[in-house]
């Protein structure tokens, strides 16, 4: 049966995962990863249509996952043009920490960098950290299709 109690973070009953199948740039591509779920490989962008992973949203910890035990990963999160990989998932490393705004960008924790499916947006395309501005349609990223990302942080990360 279902409850309604006072929201908080700390009870375990109101963390809810968001599941999908297809994290989409704002240019139709969806994220992937190459090599067979295993740890510091590249993440980059596919075909939707031939994909057969699923990408999990952990609000709670600020995460994306794929599958039970790895994480996208900025390892240089202050750095212009630096890859985002994938790797075991850590909950101290805030590397793997990422903000969810309602515009679609989703932005790392440390060093403030946006996600962005890097030019040109073919299969292959790599992933990596720029400057955050909401008018770039390869930081704006959806889930099965939906215009933003769940969370609560604000609009967007810049101009």
């Amino acid at each position: 049966a279902a409850a309604l109690r006072p929201c908080s973070e700390q009870d375990d009953r109101q963390v809810w995962r968001m599941r999908g199948d297809e994290l989409r740039t704002g240019a139709g591509r969806c994220l992937h990863l190459d090599a067979r779920d295993q740890a510091s490989s590249v993440a980059e962008v596919r075909r939707c249509e031939s994909l057969k992973r699923v990408w999990a949203f952990q609000r709670n910890a600020s995460r994306i996952t794929l599958g039970d035990s790895l994480c996208l990963s900025a390892p240089s999160p202050g750095r212009l043009s630096a890859a985002i990989i994938v790797d075991w998932c850590n909950a101290a490393d805030n590397r793997q920490s990422f903000k969810f705004y309602a515009s679609g960008q989703i932005r790392t924790e440390v060093g403030g960098m946006c996600v962005d499916a890097s030019p040109p947006h073919e299969d292959g395309g790599l992933i990596h950290l720029w400057t955050c501005d909401a008018s770039i349609d390869n930081q704006r990223w959806r889930i099965h299709g939906a215009d933003a990302l769940p969370g609560d942080a604000p609009e967007s990360t810049g101009d």
